[in-house]
């Protein structure tokens, strides 16, 4: 299958659709995170802001179209001692065509103290032919400055959770994908990001760790020098404290049907198993009492 073909419809609106997702947890205090969740976001609004459609927050009954005093909101809060101390900020940007339709790009946002996390949802072919656009994104918008805990960056399958539970013909289609296309990601952000602060959710293309994971694996140099003896095609780029692991050229999606197991993803797997979050999952649409063996599907 190509990624256009990892689409969705019902009553003529857009359900599911692939997408190529970064995801940054952090765990520190917001007085702490702040500077970096900001970096984030104005990374993304420089590449992206022109054609986001639609925008809501966590106390919206309903979304509305972004205005300029909009696109002010993230670092006004950000900037105000008072959340810091003690707040809790949540908002969705995309660029939908329907306020229903979650359509890349868009960027999906939580903070809180020792909880943060941004995702930056992308169009699929944001990494199909080169490597760069992505991991220029993931130098610019992580870099030295967010206060990394764990992420990653990869294909996914991304729907609007907001709108509900999916229908049972939509979960059906979600889980055959995920379990036949292991390079896929569950788009559901907001039921598996907590699993980012206490280790890695699973590994992808790019496996972010921070400064607190690359020293469980025995610093920097210890975790090249494995990565390097498992393949040449994985690549560590250093990530402030922290590293971006790449596994191979570019992102796969896998076709275990055809025996794609996407080989060189779970060499890395096996090697960060210990690093994988303990944090009990939430069972996710589609995948219900398969969801922990989809979170460990690199793990050998």
């Amino acid at each position: 299958m190509q990624l256009k073909d990892f689409q969705y419809c019902r009553h003529d609106k857009i359900v599911l659709t692939a997408c190529f997702e970064i995801v940054a947890a952090s765990a520190s205090p917001l007085n702490e995170a702040a500077r970096g969740l900001v970096r984030f976001y104005e990374e993304f609004m420089n590449r992206f802001r022109s054609v986001l459609t639609t925008y809501s927050t966590g106390t919206m009954t309903l979304p509305r179209k972004p205005t300029p005093k909009t696109f002010q909101m993230v670092p006004a809060w950000l900037s105000e001692p008072r959340n810091l101390a003690r707040g809790r900020f949540a908002m969705v940007f995309h660029s939908g065509p329907t306020v229903a339709e979650r359509i890349p790009p868009a960027l999906c946002l939580v903070f809180e103290n020792g909880n943060s996390y941004m995702a930056a949802v992308l169009p699929p072919d944001f990494a199909t032919e080169r490597s760069e656009p992505a991991l220029d994104f993931v130098r610019a918008a992580i870099g030295d400055v967010f206060a990394l805990s764990a992420g990653w960056g990869g294909y996914a399958i991304a729907f609007n959770e907001n709108r509900g539970p999916l229908n049972p013909e939509a979960e059906q289609k979600l889980r055959a994908w995920l379990e036949r296309h292991p390079g896929l990601g569950h788009g559901e952000n907001f039921s598996i990001y907590e699993r980012a602060l206490r280790g890695i959710s699973s590994v992808n293309w790019l496996t972010l760790l921070g400064y607190e994971l690359v020293e469980r694996k025995g610093g920097r140099e210890a975790l090249e020098t494995a990565l390097a003896a498992l393949s040449p095609e994985i690549v560590v780029h250093p990530l402030g404290k922290g590293v971006c692991i790449q596994a191979g050229p570019l992102p796969q999606i896998g076709d275990v049907n055809r025996g794609e197991n996407i080989p060189i993803y779970h060499k890395v797997g096996r090697y960060l198993k210990d690093l994988r979050s303990t944090e009990p999952p939430t069972m996710l649409d589609g995948l219900l009492d398969h969801t922990e063996e989809w979170y460990a599907r690199f793990d050998d």
